[in-house]
């Protein structure tokens, strides 16, 4: 049973913020509270020969791995985000929605998905099929968040605590607990 709460809720932070870290600890919490969450959580790799390290989607069903980073070389000033993998991610993603899992995360709405591209299809699908979306956003990209929900998210803190009572609300699972 999902709640008629709000079906997105995005984490704003501040550029430089352990983000990712906060959504891996808040899929491992409600992983082990029974609730299926599906989407992508994001790394970053440490930077080699090129200018910034890789950034990684993992599919936090089965571990898939999407390297979503071109690699530009270190005197680039190019945006080092490849389309072709991005476009593979999203096409996993439609497949994702499609199995209906109780909440949806997805690592980021950045620039691609405020421009109508990267993942954008896949989680208007969601939120018209009923699933709930949790996602983050960087402080700069509030502004085009919100206009794409229309009032229809929530904006967290960067608190497990929140982002938990959030979940709760959003799948209608009230046995996922707020700290361990």
């Amino acid at each position: 049973m999902r709640s008629a709460g709000l079906p997105i809720a995005a984490i704003v932070y501040p550029e430089g913020s352990p983000v990712d870290d906060l959504l891996a600890d808040a899929v491992a919490r409600m992983r082990t509270a029974g609730v299926r969450v599906a989407g992508f959580l994001q790394a970053h790799m440490p930077t080699t020969d090129q200018c910034c390290g890789a950034m990684l989607l993992t599919d936090i069903e089965d571990g898939t791995q999407i390297d979503i980073s071109q690699k530009l070389g270190p005197l680039s000033s190019s945006c080092k985000l490849d389309s072709a993998a991005l476009a593979e991610a999203a096409s996993r993603l439609d497949r994702i929605v499609a199995s209906r899992p109780d909440l949806l995360l997805i690592n980021r709405f950045g620039k691609a998905e405020v421009e109508g591209r990267g993942l954008r299809s896949g989680i208007e699908q969601a939120i018209l099929g009923g699933v709930p979306v949790l996602l983050s956003v960087r402080a700069d990209y509030a502004v085009p968040f919100q206009v794409f929900h229309g009032g229809l998210g929530e904006i967290l803190p960067a608190d497990i605590e929140e982002v938990l009572r959030w979940c709760r609300t959003a799948t209608g699972l009230a046995g996922l607990q707020a700290a361990e």
